[in-house]
């Protein structure tokens, strides 16, 4: 039987605290035409409704029965738990039903949301931990019963998550670190520009410890490559990033590298013509565009920046990185109203970066 005023679509957010993070379920007719659509649609409300606090949760999204009313339900709660389905009040296992037409459904949803699905199989997952206090032995508790394995001193890795998250102003130069590890499944997925499912559950239980700093990577395991990306320099990152392309032309990630190192040599025509197409390869996608935008203010066309900068805090409204510089372009545009409005929507998220 039906809940009384349960109508599709309807999603719901499912904040949890703990982990500062948040994850949603989805019930739409995800044989509908529509349902893509829908769910994107959902996920923007849902994530602008998030608290401050929490972060989108980056599980991967699969589909579950409800054999109380038999509706699927599109979810990222974690395997193994439970739920009451929100249209019969029946409890759910999060399960998964495993259907090659339900597969193409979930991409065209992460697609629709601008959140692209990429292949991680192999590649290591490495997470740079840094503690002013005395939490360390609990932070080595939650490393293991992750999975995690503390990677080696020399790993260059550890200081290219270093020298990237003093930059963002993730990471303390002068604080202790500690570089944790953990190969992906063969055929894992995870979601471009976001922390992987097992970066994620690493994060999720590490939020309670309190006030960390960490920074992640994942990357191919092959030290000669990370070291000439670290220590060779713009030129030599432009090198690998373009033989990078050569065998995966679509890889958004060493687009982004490639962009960045052309940027740091000047050469900004070549790279505005990268990040058009990195736009073209991913539409829908909110990192690309938000490259680009980065790309017109560098070359003084502000407005071109600010257009490309707003579709992509469309597509991804509680992205830091976004809100951050459209406040710095619209400042420069000399629109202070709007500057004032994503100031504040930054500051709603957890201040500046």
């Amino acid at each position: 039987m039906s809940q009384a005023g349960f109508t599709l679509p309807h999603a719901m957010l499912v904040d949890n605290p703990v982990r500062g993070s948040f994850a949603v379920d989805f019930y739409g007719d995800v044989r509908g035409a529509a349902f893509p659509d829908q769910f994107a649609e959902a996920w923007r409300q849902l994530s602008r409704r998030a608290p401050a606090d929490s972060r989108p949760r980056s599980s991967l999204f699969l589909f579950v029965l409800c054999q109380g009313c038999e509706l699927l339900v599109m979810t990222n709660r974690d395997p193994g738990t439970a739920f009451s389905c929100q249209a019969c009040a029946t409890e759910v296992p999060v399960r998964s039903v495993v259907a090659a037409e339900l597969d193409a459904v979930l991409d065209a949803a992460m697609t629709a949301s601008g959140r692209q699905l990429v292949g991680i199989g192999g590649q290591q997952q490495a997470v740079l931990i840094q503690c002013a206090d005395e939490a360390w032995d609990a932070i080595e508790a939650t490393c293991e019963e992750c999975q995690f394995e503390r990677a080696p001193d020399d790993q260059v890795a550890a200081a290219m998550l270093l020298h990237e998250g003093i930059e963002h102003g993730q990471l303390e130069a002068s604080e202790p670190l500690e570089v944790w590890q953990k190969r992906a499944a063969p055929r894992a997925r995870g979601f471009a520009g976001e922390p992987t499912p097992d970066v994620e559950r690493l994060l999720g239980g590490l939020h309670p410890l309190g006030s960390l700093r960490t920074a992640s990577i994942t990357y191919h395991p092959d030290g000669n490559e990370l070291g000439m990306v670290m220590a060779g320099g713009s030129s030599a990152t432009e090198t690998w990033a373009r033989a990078r392309l050569a065998t995966d032309p679509a890889n958004g990630e060493v687009l982004r590298i490639l962009i960045k190192s052309l940027i740091e040599q000047e050469r900004l025509v070549e790279a505005k013509t990268f990040a058009v197409t990195a736009v073209g390869l991913h539409p829908g996608a909110a990192a690309p565009l938000r490259t680009l935008g980065m790309v017109d203010m560098e070359l003084g066309d502000l407005e071109a920046a600010a257009q490309h900068l707003e579709d992509a805090i469309v597509i991804d409204p509680v992205d830091l990185v976004t809100l951050t510089v459209l406040v710095e372009c619209h400042h420069r545009r000399g629109d202070d109203e709007r500057a004032a409005k994503y100031y504040s929507q930054l500051q709603s998220l957890g201040g500046l970066l």
